[in-house]
């Protein structure tokens, strides 16, 4: 200071949680947009992106999600918050991914709108379970892998599915596939089917 005397200043506390995402990581501020600005491939056993709080949106921006997981029942995309959107993503497994492994699985009221998604190496590009009110909407989908599915609802009520591109190529492959769920609505969607036993 000017006098020559430097006092102790008051401790400050900064919180660190960027918007910009380049990595898998946790996301955890509520309200709060985040943007992916590289594309992102690693090879993990965990989930990729986990959303830790609600009314959180991930913007993709176009750019590749490939993460490469090797345990069962993990995820690219996961939040059991309530009102968190994914947008713009554009995410595809990689071969010798874990075959059990997920694409997306969001809490209550969320919404998945205007991605990109294909299941090399993904069991189910959207799962949801014991979930009310997911929005998922023009969204364009590929599975090429046997019995996969692309979207896949269970005990889930109140959702919306419109207006989806959904092309099924592997044996056995679903494009929806909806068991023990109440009052959905399920409209304009374009699902082609091409494998052997395959449905819409």
């Amino acid at each position: 200071s000017s006098d020559g005397f430097w006092g102790e200043s008051s401790r400050v506390n900064f919180e660190v949680d960027s918007i910009n995402v380049t990595t898998c990581r946790n996301l955890t501020v509520a309200g709060r947009e985040y943007f992916q600005q590289k594309n992102i491939l690693e090879n993990l056993s965990y989930d990729c992106i986990r959303i830790s709080n609600e009314n959180i949106t991930f913007i993709g921006n176009g750019k590749n999600m490939k993460a490469n997981l090797s345990t069962a029942n993990t995820y690219r995309f996961i939040s059991t918050n309530i009102n968190v959107t994914l947008k713009g993503i554009n995410m595809s497994g990689v071969s010798g991914s874990n075959t059990n492994s997920k694409g997306i699985f969001l809490g209550n009221n969320s919404k998945i709108i205007n991605n990109t998604l294909s299941n090399e190496g993904i069991k189910y590009l959207i799962f949801t379970n014991n979930s009310i009110g997911i929005n998922i909407s023009n969204n364009n989908m590929k599975t090429t892998d046997n019995q996969t599915i692309a979207i896949y609802l269970s005990n889930s009520n109140n959702t919306y599915i419109s207006n989806n591109i959904i092309n099924t190529s592997g044996v056995n492959g679903y494009g929806i596939y909806i068991i023990k769920s109440d009052s959905n609505r399920v409209e304009k969607n374009n699902v082609t089917t091409s494998g052997l036993n395959s449905r819409g």
